[in-house]
């Protein structure tokens, strides 16, 4: 996870080890509410999913002062799922 403010994109990340082949849906979760989602046939030939997050997102956290609290891995979740209707 690498989580801080700035000003390019594309600096921030959640990443998840997943098998290195996979074939259906997944949510990307935090505290419960999906932020993305996505499907079909996906290829991790690393083992890792990396999930880019918004760099506004990451500075309007540290503006409020939550910034640390989202380092929580806990709090974040990728479900690997068959359908696309399954919530977080």
């Amino acid at each position: 996870m690498h989580i801080q403010p700035g000003l390019e994109e594309h600096q921030n990340w959640v990443e998840f080890p997943v098998p290195l082949a996979f074939s259906g849906y997944f949510a990307l979760c935090l505290d419960g509410q999906q932020l993305e989602q996505g499907g079909g046939d996906l290829e991790f030939p690393t083992g890792v999913a990396r999930f880019n997050l918004l760099t506004t997102w990451a500075d309007l956290a540290w503006l409020h002062g939550e910034l640390d609290a989202y380092h929580d891995l806990q709090r974040w979740e990728l479900r690997l799922v068959c359908d696309p209707r399954t919530p977080c």
